[in-house]
């Protein structure tokens, strides 16, 4: 075998194009087929990157040994051209491992990579920008999500097409734009609905039976946030008094005041959510002396004051506790308390048993924050980092591999990193599956434009019986 000296230049390989040639002595280097983008999705795995060499007549250069090295995985390290003149590499960007998905499925945290090819002391470079889509809020909800991004609602998922018009395609991953919407401040999604607060805090709805078409809830005032439940929102008003309503199905939306003379304010020190709500009307509210309250149904329990009696009008969860945070999923309820303790109450959730009245929970790793509440697990962060905590077992679901910090979870989950690039369970994002589940993992969103490997659609989510 000859081995001919090569002098390569660094340069970036975008596409493949004749314009991206090089030319270095009597050679040619070409970007010749899967060429990995400028942009590209954290995790992604370019299986065959080819890279050939010709010399100044077009002949194809054989025997010429190239090495690769960078980020990530590179297979094979060594390679010696073809015939062809061509070499061939598997690229797989830096990756977290998703627990409980086909290795088709890759995920990694955000940066910039380059593959290296070299000879000698001479390089040539093939960076990728691997980043996830980047919003400013989020609010995930039982198989879609949405965000906002300098004041634009943005939304994704399996299930999009359950509160739009959006026919369900191949890219049901990637995000969709409602620019025609305007200004908007807060969004929080619901299984069947997405309601936002426009620029100056009115809540616009959208259901099933309208479609993408966005509606000025009747009767609101002005509201300085949003909270969710699969039909049902609610907001503060300005004098902190909880709103709420009704937003699915043909009939009108109609907000309602819960209780004229209780306030809901956020506690200095806590820091989740201060109204939340859920199926069929179930809430809770914060209040400044760290009371919380909670309305309607009461099947489960989950208004904490040891009946199961459905009320109309906020009642006083008992024990006594001074409460910094309160959060709300399903027919669970938990709200934090001096020390990080948790005190949940309502469905099982987070705790191995029913119960109508606050029980401690506490989990593997000992106490620390309550991130957010989700359907059948907790999100906490502790000692040994954030955790996913189902009652049983915790699990680290790639929270701390991929610098998750700010956490939204209903049915599934999405979390942003602190540059804000949003990660959501693998099953909104790619689909297939039952969605009725505890996450078992996250993956990149990805960002318009990007083309991520994608398995085949299988559908949206089925609804829930509750």
């Amino acid at each position: 075998m000859t081995r001919h000296h090569l002098s390569l230049l660094v340069f970036a390989l975008i596409g493949c194009s004749s314009n991206n040639d090089v030319t270095v002595g009597d050679y040619v280097i070409q970007p010749y087929q899967n060429t990995p983008p400028e942009q590209s999705v954290p995790g992604q795995v370019f299986e065959d990157v080819t890279i050939r060499v010709v010399n100044r007549d077009s002949d194809p250069q054989r025997d010429l040994t190239v090495t690769f090295t960078g980020d990530g995985t590179i297979e094979p390290s060594t390679v010696v051209t073809g015939a062809d003149g061509t070499v061939h590499v598997r690229w797989a960007l830096p990756a977290t491992p998703i627990e409980g998905v086909s290795t088709a499925k890759t995920t990694g945290p955000p940066g910039e990579y380059q593959l290296i090819a070299s000879m000698g002391t001479e390089t040539l470079t093939i960076p990728t920008s691997a980043h996830a889509f980047k919003v400013d809020k989020l609010d995930a909800g039982f198989g879609h999500a949405c965000g906002i991004v300098s004041q634009v609602l943005w939304c994704w998922g399996t299930d999009l097409n359950t509160w739009t018009t959006l026919p369900p395609t191949a890219e049901y991953a990637m995000p969709v734009e409602f620019a025609s919407l305007g200004t908007v401040t807060e969004v929080a999604v619901s299984e069947y609905s997405v309601c936002v607060l426009n620029a100056t805090g009115i809540p616009l709805c959208s259901a099933s039976s309208t479609g993408n078409q966005f509606t000025a809830v009747n009767g609101a005032p002005e509201l300085l946030d949003l909270s969710d439940g699969d039909a049902f929102f609610c907001g503060r008003a300005r004098d902190l008094t909880a709103w709420c309503w009704y937003a699915r199905g043909a009939t009108p939306m109609q907000a309602a005041q819960v209780s004229p003379g209780l306030q809901f304010t956020q506690v200095e020190a806590g820091g989740g959510q201060t109204i939340a709500v859920e199926a069929g009307g179930f809430g809770c509210g914060l209040t400044a002396a760290g009371e919380i309250w909670c309305w309607g149904r009461n099947n489960y329990g989950q208004l904490g004051n040891g009946t199961h009696d459905a009320s109309a009008t906020p009642v006083l969860v008992s024990g006594g506790h001074v409460f910094t945070q309160v959060e709300v999923v399903y027919s669970t309820a938990c709200g934090v308390a001096a020390g990080n303790a948790i005190w949940c109450w309502g469905f099982r959730g987070p705790m191995t048993t029913e119960s109508s009245v606050p029980v401690l929970v506490s989990y593997p790793g000992g106490t620390g924050a309550l991130l957010e509440l989700g359907e059948f697990e907790a999100y906490v962060s502790t000692p040994a980092g954030k955790r996913m905590w189902n009652g049983g077992d915790t699990d680290d679901i790639g929270l701390d591999g991929l610098g998750l910090d700010r956490i939204s979870a209903d049915g599934q989950m999405c979390g942003l990193t602190a540059g804000g690039e949003a990660y959501c369970s693998w099953i909104m994002v790619y689909g297939g599956g039952d969605t009725f589940v505890t996450p078992g993992g996250v993956v990149a969103v990805p960002r318009p434009g990007t083309t991520p490997q994608l398995s085949t659609f299988q559908g949206a989510s089925e609804a829930r019986d509750r």
